[in-house]
């Protein structure tokens, strides 16, 4: 047991001296402990995590862009790459084929197979539905009763309404009577009798031609007399 002790003692020696002197490369570390030490560290420190993992060849490709496990997405950076395709038209005009040019007309009849349409069966009982005729039934229900509550609610109005009206008319009927019996009590007969004879005496009778000319001349003579002549001055 001693002897094993001494031994691993022994190569435990060794390799610190052939590491110190670099013979030895050292210990690449696992993933997991990486990532570990990944989620502790400050962003700082990942650049130098990432050198030490990544394999140290020149002819690297750099289109792979490795991802530590703490990091949750990738920084993607603009690339001078541009993944466009251009469908450039070609000289070559392509070949057409043209196909059979007799044209099927569409067929008129609607039953071309033979084959009868018709509804399909009822199964069990069927009951016939009334609903247009419920539905008159309910809308003169309705309107029944909605003139019901109408006349209720508007009794008091419709009422004061009516009396105006019918006051409107008693008030116009007495005011013709009023002036009716005024009329009458300012009547008189005998001036009556005398207005009628006086219209049938002084009746006026048609004018003839003679008087019709006599009067024409009596206005030019008239405006002759009103005329005032101007003199001429003869010097």
């Amino acid at each position: 047991m001693a002897f094993v002790r001494a031994l691993t003692r022994a190569a435990s020696e060794v390799g610190r001296v052939a590491r110190a002197v670099r013979l030895i490369p050292p210990p690449q570390r696992e993933l997991n402990q990486i990532a570990h030490q990944e989620s502790c560290l400050p962003v700082t420190c990942l650049r130098k995590v990432a050198a030490e993992r990544l394999p140290a060849s020149t002819t690297m490709d750099r289109s792979v862009v490795y991802v530590p496990p703490g990091i949750k997405s990738p920084i993607n950076l603009p690339t001078l790459r541009r993944s466009w395709d251009y469908n450039l038209p070609s000289l070559v005009k392509p070949t057409t084929v043209i196909g059979d040019t007799r044209v099927i007309a569409p067929s008129t009849d609607t039953n071309s197979n033979g084959i009868e349409k018709t509804d399909p069966k009822q199964k069990g009982v069927v009951n016939e539905k009334r609903a247009v005729n419920m539905l008159i039934v309910r809308r003169k229900k309705m309107k029944k009763h909605k003139l019901r509550k109408l006349r209720k609610r508007m009794y008091a109005l419709w009422s004061k309404r009516r009396y105006r009206i019918e006051k409107n008319k008693e008030q116009v009927f007495r005011a013709e009577l009023l002036a009716q019996i005024h009329e009458a009590r300012a009547f008189d007969a005998e001036k009556f009798v005398t207005g009628v004879l006086d219209k049938l005496r002084n009746r006026p009778r048609p004018e003839t031609p003679e008087e019709r000319r006599e009067k024409l001349l009596e206005l030019m003579r008239k405006h002759r007399s009103n005329v005032q002549y101007i003199k001429p001055k003869l010097d």
